[in-house]
């Protein structure tokens, strides 16, 4: 009898020793799962590095043709300003920031004011329809430069208060007449970003050619 109850344990033990082979079935589900999940992770890296170099492309392709677009309307600038013999008072020039474009004081304000004159009203109006063109493709950044004069008025305590109050209604004269208002802003910067002049000037001091440069608003289509 004890020599049946030994078999039988014996048998138990051998079962434990020697598991089901279908019990570790989930092992082959797993790696499965496991390469599926790597050729999911491959397929997605090699879809990004597609869609990275087709934005790279695109990118380029964009910026070729920004800058193809400001060379056309620089060119259109160009000759309007050869046109109405303006090449001494308006400038336009490619720069890594944009197309600038340059207005000497005296074609527009009178000095130490900040409201147009009929001749810089007429002058900037020339310009207005080119400037329009730009709906929809750039922005336009009006900007307001003094030369480093004192002026200290009841209307405009500072060059950066003048500088500010002539880019203002430079804005306000290009939106009345279709320029985009929502494209465009205004920079003031008085006499901190000077084309020449090397010494600030007393009040009393005559005005010098380099600081006539430094008088002037800027048109900058980016």
């Amino acid at each position: 009898m004890k020599s049946g109850v030994s078999v039988l344990k014996q048998l138990k033990l051998g079962k434990k020793d020697h598991p089901d082979p279908d019990q570790e079935g989930w092992l082959v589900s797993y790696a499965d799962l496991i390469t599926l999940l790597f050729v999911f992770f491959a397929i997605l890296l090699s879809i990004s590095s597609v869609n990275r170099a087709k934005l790279e492309s695109l990118s380029h392709e964009m910026n070729q043709e920004s800058v193809s677009s400001l060379s056309q309307l620089k060119q259109e600038l160009e000759e309007e300003i050869k046109k109405q013999n303006l090449s001494s008072q308006v400038s336009a020039e490619m720069t890594n920031d944009g197309l600038q474009i340059q207005f000497n004081e005296r074609i527009l304000f009178g000095l130490g004011e900040a409201n147009m004159s009929l001749e810089g009203s007429h002058v900037m109006m020339q310009f207005c329809h080119t400037l329009a063109g730009i709906k929809g493709k750039f922005n336009l950044a009006v900007e307001g430069h003094t030369d480093s004069r004192p002026i200290h008025t009841a209307a405009f305590p500072s060059n950066w208060s003048l500088s500010a109050a002539r880019a203002v209604n430079v804005l306000h004269f290009l939106a009345e007449n279709g320029v985009e208002e929502k494209r465009m802003m205004v920079r003031a910067y008085a006499d901190t970003r000077p084309l020449g002049e090397s010494a600030r000037p007393s009040e009393t001091a005559p005005t010098t050619d380099a600081e006539a440069k430094n008088r002037r608003v800027t048109l900058l289509v980016f």
